[in-house]
């Protein structure tokens, strides 16, 4: 066990590499309890969201999600983050661990009329199940209805009489799904998925299965593919749609700083990342 992110967490089971290889060949499933999930509302939150993220929240619809970068007032990055749009006016941020104190400040600080923010880190736990088999999973622990959503997309499930969101984001570059729960039914979901999982030889996984899987993962690409993976991640958290939002924070921001600034640090930030880029979150 190390400390991670204020949390004390396994660096492994079974065994770092017998944890990878159950990944990339059937199924693992990793405990991210450490996460953060703010939940945002009201009918002015995708305008507020727009003035505090890159990414343009306006595209989404409900049931939809995309990686995102929360800025402070001079474009430098505060963290990277997952936003998902649950229903018309009502939104999840899942934040990194080791941020999420500072997440909710900075948001609470700029908090505008119309708007409510809960920080719900403590009332949640969340598993990601990775590996080429997690579909199958998914079916045989829910049933067919709803189905695993797809790529990037979210939904509700129910589990011992839960209310539960799965989630389609990403984890180790291998298919997968990520389960949030109340924090009382993580254990026994935990159970669930392990019991579950065991006709394909499921594992727990901790924190060096977790890197070894990313590390191997940009391996497999060339130096080229990558470098475009990196440009396609800053593209992919940065929109041009959010510039006068972000012009518009009552002298926080202007149009030649904030955004033009996100655009190059998002971008120089993620590729000066090789060496510690996260194929999903941390």
């Amino acid at each position: 066990m190390i400390e991670f992110g204020g949390w004390l967490m396994p660096v492994q089971y079974s065994g770092i590499m017998d944890e990878h290889r159950a990944v990339r060949t059937s199924l693992g499933v990793f405990d991210i309890s450490h996460m953060g999930e703010f939940f945002v509302a009201g009918e002015s939150a995708e305008r507020w969201l727009n003035g505090m993220l890159t990414n343009n929240v306006a595209r989404l619809a409900p049931g939809e999600c995309q990686y995102t970068l929360l800025l402070n007032e001079t474009g430098g990055i505060i963290d990277d983050l997952i936003v998902y749009r649950l229903e018309s006016s009502r939104y999840l941020l899942v934040v990194n661990a080791s941020k999420i104190d500072e997440d909710r400040s900075w948001l609470e600080q700029h908090l505008d009329a119309g708007v409510g923010l809960r920080d719900e880190s403590a009332e949640y736990a969340a598993l990601a199940v990775q590996g080429r088999n997690a579909p199958q999973l998914f079916a045989a622990l829910f049933g067919n209805e709803p189905a695993c959503p797809a790529r990037n997309h979210v939904a509700t499930v129910s589990f011992d009489g839960a209310q539960c969101l799965v989630a389609r984001t990403g984890y180790t570059g291998e298919d997968g799904f990520e389960l949030f729960c109340p924090s009382g039914t993580g254990p026994k979901l935990w159970r669930a998925v392990l019991e579950t999982g065991a006709r394909w030889q499921i594992k727990p996984c901790g924190l060096g299965a977790r890197d070894t899987l990313r590390r191997s993962f940009r391996r497999n690409h060339s130096a080229r593919s990558r470098a475009g993976v990196f440009r396609r991640s800053a593209k992919a958290g940065v929109h041009r749609a959010g510039e006068a939002h972000f012009a518009e924070r009552k002298g926080r921001h202007t149009e030649t700083g904030s955004f033009q600034n996100a655009r190059g640090i998002a971008a120089t930030a993620l590729a000066l990342q090789s060496g510690e880029e996260r194929n999903g979150r941390e």
